[in-house]
């Protein structure tokens, strides 16, 4: 894989990446008012504006979707009203492109209105005999109508994309059709009779955007999961790259379109959706790279991390004689179970486990009392010693006898707002529940979820609800559940904090919905009411702690990658995982706000107190709020605690007590005697 230079402009999107009739590379792209080609000849770009493509943008709703060019020259270029949502298909000879507007293509098909309005159709084909395949996504099929006669030649079901810029009509040399007609699967069409001739099935991932390309009777595929080989009819897929070895694995990147140039030699382009940018990556067979990189570095975390795969794709590149594994349970955080973790610690026991630990949700104390984690102290030194870093997080989440056993590489933090004397009255929960005696309608959060109250609260008094001698104190934990329910009757219908009552605060839960640091909804609530938002005593929650295996027989190859977690490159991609340790990708985030400033605004009714409705004008965060929050994280010294079990089970019996299946006094004794089994499991 090697960096392709594109020719894009700032302000110019891709529409199209295809091949022209002398089989190059051929980009089209938009600025907004007209569409421009790019022919990729004798190593170079050429381009050529399309000015006849001007007068298609009839007003500020047109946009362009797709644009094509047949053998012959013909450009055909989609467009459609974002008002109406009507398709439109205009087309030009190559050498025309200068006379005229163009000539509108008549389909009845695109002028025809149902009652769910005009068909959606913005990717099309058009096949050597000059009729039309239209990808239709509101009826999820595709249609292939004659050129000449307009008459509906084929109508078939099809498997839609989740990713909007997905092209899913691919064309062979020879006419060859095929597309998505099942999960994992594709059926080839000759275009000429109107017949199935074959069939594709692949074993990758194709959710994230995926191209085909036809290379003679082979067919090439591109994915997260990397480059494979299908023929027609033919079940066997050959992978020929691993997606985690290339820019295709990457979260960052959504595949727009594949172009070969020769045998085992490619093209692809890439998107980053959350910045608006794009890339191509150049991808040749060498054969003086080894098939088996030279070492192997595994890699385990409970769940995937977007970071943790955005270094892993840049390290191997980095670094090609090293092939970086990295395995997880493959389940979402409240999916494991004990069973996994006794497991886990098992393979780590004997020696077997991954020389990399992502310590998310991991018992991290009992590993660092059974020798089972690497000392970091004075590889954290020289990562410190590199550049600034929120040094406070680093020292503070995983930490025994003045000893560093884990890094985070991202973080959230949950943040509060409201009512000053209920801010108070959480100090604590025997403070809460005087609060709740005394004023017994209190509308602490506003109408936020029950799962909502019921996790919050676990976070602000687990240190009360865990004895210094780490077991569960009953008497507390019966407390706090009682407390959950009291909140959870006053907070009414249950749905999101989207207004604050006099006597209440907002709670913003660790951020994954805005990267830039406060979701949109509880921003605009702050804006509205004049708050500033303040940190829940100063805690935050690690993202990605990693941690090295005392037993890895890579230690060294480790330390470099845990290394290159921390680098620029790493904290500062723009990934919604959490926010980076790094000061200076930190800061960043405040020159991002004030680039984006007024790109998104949105007017929101909701209803206010006393049922009255009321609007809310939720926006992205400000330059200014956003360096706020920034100075915030600075103070953050308190991590959360993460252990997955000992969460999984407290919800699990929180939620039959709230559900009326059991008493306080029994769920609190329920938790007790589970986590307090599961912990002594550890020791």
């Amino acid at each position: 894989e090697e960096d392709m230079e594109l020719p894009l402009s700032d302000t110019e999107q891709a529409v199209n990446f295809t091949r022209s009739g002398e089989g190059n590379p051929l980009l089209f792209a938009s600025d907004g008012t007209q569409v421009i080609r790019y022919e990729y000849r004798d190593g170079a770009w050429e381009r050529t504006e399309l000015t006849w493509t001007k007068s298609l943008v009839t007003g500020d709703a047109v946009t362009f979707e797709d644009a094509e060019e047949t053998a012959d020259g013909m450009q055909y270029v989609m467009t459609v009203d974002n008002d109406t949502m009507q398709c439109t298909l205009t087309r030009q000879a190559a050498d025309q492109a200068e006379a005229g507007e163009g000539e509108k293509v008549e389909l009845s098909y695109l002028e025809t209105e149902a009652a769910y309005g005009y068909p959606l159709v913005y990717d099309i084909a058009v096949d050597p005999s000059g009729n039309y395949w239209l990808m239709d996504l509101m009826q999820g099929m595709v249609l292939a109508v004659d050129g000449e006669t307009d008459e509906t030649l084929l109508e078939v079901p099809a498997e839609l994309s989740l990713v909007s810029s997905q092209s899913m009509l691919f064309q062979g040399e020879d006419g060859r059709i095929t597309f998505a007609t099942g999960e994992g699967e594709y059926t080839v069409y000759d275009s000429a009779s109107m017949e199935e001739v074959g069939s594709l099935n692949t074993d990758c991932s194709t959710e994230n955007g995926y191209a085909l390309a036809a290379v003679g009777e082979d067919w090439y595929q591109i994915s997260a999961d990397g480059i494979s080989r299908m023929q027609d009819g033919n079940d066997i897929e050959e992978v020929i790259m691993d997606g985690n070895s290339g820019a295709m694995g990457s979260p960052l990147n959504t595949v727009n379109g594949m172009v070969p140039m020769g045998d085992g030699e490619f093209l692809a382009l890439y998107s980053q959706t959350d910045s608006g940018a794009y890339s191509m990556e150049h991808y040749v067979y060498d054969e003086d790279v080894p098939s088996v990189p030279e070492q192997t570095l595994t890699v385990f975390g409970l769940t995937k991390s977007d970071t943790v795969q955005q270094a892993i794709t840049q390290f191997q590149k980095e670094n090609p004689d090293v092939q970086v594994e990295f395995n997880s349970l493959g389940k979402s955080g409240n999916e494991v179970t004990t069973e996994d973790i006794r497991t886990l610690n098992t393979e780590l026991l004997s020696g077997n486990g991954a020389d990399v630990l992502m310590l998310d949700g991991l018992p991290s104390d009992s590993y660092i009392e059974k020798g089972m984690l690497e000392d970091l102290t004075d590889l954290y030194s020289e990562i410190a010693g590199s550049a600034n870093y929120l040094e406070t997080i680093m020292e503070n989440t995983v930490q025994s006898g003045g000893k560093i056993y884990g890094l985070p590489v991202k973080f959230s933090v949950p943040l509060m707002f409201g009512n000053q004397d209920t801010e108070q009255a959480l100090e604590n929960l025997d403070s809460l529940a005087a609060y709740l005696e005394k004023n017994p309608d209190a509308d602490i959060f506003g109408p936020a979820k029950s799962s909502y109250i019921r996790d919050m609260l676990f976070i602000l008094y687990q240190d009360e609800i865990m004895g210094e001698d780490g077991k569960i104190n009953t008497q507390t934990l019966e407390k706090l559940l009682l407390t959950v329910e009291k909140i959870a009757e006053n907070s009414g219908e249950e749905g999101n904090v989207s207004y604050l009552a006099e006597d209440s605060v907002g709670l913003a839960s660790p951020f994954v919905a805005n990267e830039d640091g406060l979701d949109v909804m509880s921003n605009a609530v702050m804006r509205q009411k004049g708050l500033e938002p303040e940190t829940v005593r100063n805690m935050y929650h690690p993202q990605g702690t990693v941690g090295i295996n005392s037993a890895s027989g890579q230690k060294e190859l480790a330390e470099e990658f845990v290394k290159y977690l921390f680098a620029d490159e790493i904290q500062s991609a723009a990934l919604n995982d959490g926010f980076p340790v790094l000061l200076s990708a930190l800061d960043g985030k405040v020159q991002e706000a004030a680039a984006a400033s007024g790109n998104f605004a949105a007017s929101v009714a909701v209803s206010g107190e006393d049922g009255i409705d009321m609007e809310l004008v939720a926006s992205y965060p400000e330059e200014e709020e956003v360096r706020a929050f920034t100075e915030l994280c600075r103070t953050l010294d308190t991590p959360m605690e993460q252990n997955r079990i000992v969460w999984n089970i407290y919800q699990e019996e929180a939620d039959s007590f709230m559900e009326g299946s059991a008493g306080a006094d029994e769920a609190a004794k329920n938790i007790a005697q589970k986590v307090d089994t599961y912990l002594a499991e550890q020791e």
